[in-house]
Parts: C-alpha cells; structure tokens; sequence
C-alpha cells in the first residue's frame, strides 16, 4: 500500500509560485495604490514650489519696480537740490576767499551789513539772501553786486507787520515766490512776498525760532530754540509735529540744548546745530532720538571739538 507522503513548512503549506494569486494581488495593488501616494505628493510639492517661485518672483519685481521709482524720485530730488558746484571728497577749498556781500566797515548803507547771522543762496537767480541781523532786514545781494536791495524790513527795529526784530534766518519757500523769515526778537516767523513788498503774513506764532529749512515737498522746518527742539510744518497744519528734540533741555541724544541752524536732506533727515550741547546732530525721518554726526572721530588719538557751532551746510554726499 503506497503512502501520501506530506510536506510541512512550519506547519504552513508552501505559497504557489503563481503571481496571480490573492496574497501576490493584495500586495501589487498596495505597491500601486502607495506610489499614486507618493506621485501625488510629488505633484502637490512641486506646485507649492512653482507658486512660491511665482510669487517670490513678483514680489522681487515689486521691489525693483519701488527702488527704481525710489531712485527716479531720488534723481529728481537731487536735481532740485544739488548746487551748480559739486561738493565731493576731491574738492579743494581755495585759501582767499572772494567778498560777495558787505565787506565797507559796520553801518546800514546799502553796501554794507550789520552781524549778518545767516544765508539763502538761490543759485538760479544768483542771488544771496541775507539775514541782516542788527539792521533787522533781509537784503538780496547779486553774485556780482555791488549794493544789497533790502526784500523786508528795513523800517527800524519793532513788532509791526512791516518791520522785523533781530532776524536770524532766511529761506525762500519752495515756488521761490516768497521768502520765510525768522524774526526772531517778535517771536514769530514770518513770509515776506518778493512779487509785493507790501504782502506779509505771520505764518507762526508764537515761537523762539532761529533756524529755518524747507524740504522737497516744501514742508517748513523751524528750530525752536526756546523749547530745545525742531518742528515740522505741513501746508494747513495749525500745529506743527515734533521732529527732534522735544524732551526737556540736555545733552542725552533724545534731547537739545538751543538748536540754532538746520538742514534737511531729500531723505528728511535733520541735521541740527546743538550750539549748547556743542555737537551736531543727525535725527533720521520719525527717529526717537538722534545721531552723532560731529565732534567725530579724525584718528585715534585725535578728536575733532566744537565750541558753540551755529551754523553748517551738508553736501549731497
């Protein structure tokens, strides 16, 4: 009698070769169903990354499209505010300095001047504009004159609309239609039309004013040297804003001691002449407190000092 011989493979029967079977099925489906997973994930990925990409890309091209706009604005800014002389690190000073205005001894000719205390150069017309302190006027002297024409005051010290009290300084508004005077000893500053010496206004008042600027969106910019600060005022605006200074008296960089002279750059940035404090300071456009721009550093071992400064310029570089 032959016997069934059967084999055992831990107790589990062998799997048929055959790849159509069930278990061989189960397994290829998981193996498709898992790599449209996968393929699905890949495509997902890959378009998060093309609208990154996309949107890494305009936002890219935004910012050139600001900086150009910036640097076209900053063109145009420079060519209104750039002198006909360019002012660089080559530049020499000449040793003998040529008299424009005054220079006939101390008196209140028309050739002469009183402790002018400060200076408007319109290089346009070619014209100085100078503030005539002790005289209490405002002359315009041409490039090449040889007498000053007094555009205001000029009628005796006093507090008439007509007359002025020690000016200290002088600018012409951005249309160069008016001048804009600080008369200082009448607490007030004052516009002064070129067209009609007999059209003034009091723009402010009152205030301790000493140093005046305009910026490129002809914002007036006042250094109020009784309240140890520099305001800006927009056109229309019945009180001004607080651009540097404005905390008390003293030396901290959130504070001024008499700010005298002013500058504005195409960027509104401040630099003040903080005669007490003797420094110059640097307040950028809304800072909190300002920048030390002068005494600085020349070497080392070596400190530049200042005593009093009352006035400075700031070139275009």
């Amino acid at each position: 009698m032959k016997s069934n011989k059967v084999n055992v493979y831990n107790g589990v029967h062998p799997v048929s070769a055959n790849p159509m079977q069930p278990s061989t099925l189960s397994a290829y489906y998981d193996t498709r169903k898992l790599t449209r997973i996968l393929f699905s994930i890949l495509v997902i990925i890959l378009l998060l990354a093309v609208l990154a990409i996309a949107f890494l890309t305009k936002k890219t091209n935004d910012e050139n499209t600001s900086i150009i706009e910036g640097l076209n604005l900053e063109t145009t800014n420079k060519e209104q505010l750039i002198p006909s002389v360019i002012i660089n690190t080559n530049t020499k000073w000449k040793q003998n300095a040529i008299t424009v205005a005054g220079g006939n001894g101390w008196g209140s000719k028309s050739n002469q001047l009183n402790y002018p205390s400060s200076i408007y150069v319109d290089d346009d017309d070619h014209n100085i504009y100078i503030a005539d302190t002790w005289n209490h006027r405002i002359v315009r002297w041409e490039f090449s004159g040889n007498n000053g024409e007094i555009v205001a005051g000029g009628n005796g010290q006093g507090s008439a609309i007509y007359q002025l009290n020690h000016p200290k300084d002088v600018i012409l508004d951005k249309d160069k239609k008016n001048i804009v005077i600080c008369d200082h000893g009448n607490f007030r500053v004052i516009q002064w039309s070129l067209q009609n010496s007999h059209d003034q206004q009091i723009l402010i008042y009152p205030i301790l004013c000493w140093g005046l600027a305009i910026d490129n969106n002809g914002d007036l910019y006042i250094s109020d040297w009784g309240k140890h600060q520099v305001k800006r005022w927009k056109q229309g605006d019945k009180e001004g804003t607080v651009v540097a200074g404005g905390n008390e008296k003293g030396n901290r960089f959130n504070q001024l001691d008499q700010p005298t002279s002013i500058f504005v750059d195409e960027y509104h940035s401040v630099y003040i002449a903080d005669i007490m404090n003797n420094r110059v300071m640097k307040w950028i456009k809304n800072a909190t407190e300002g920048i030390l721009v002068a005494p600085g550093q020349v070497a080392d071992k070596n400190l530049n000092s200042l005593i009093h400064p009352i006035g400075m310029i700031v070139d275009h570089m």
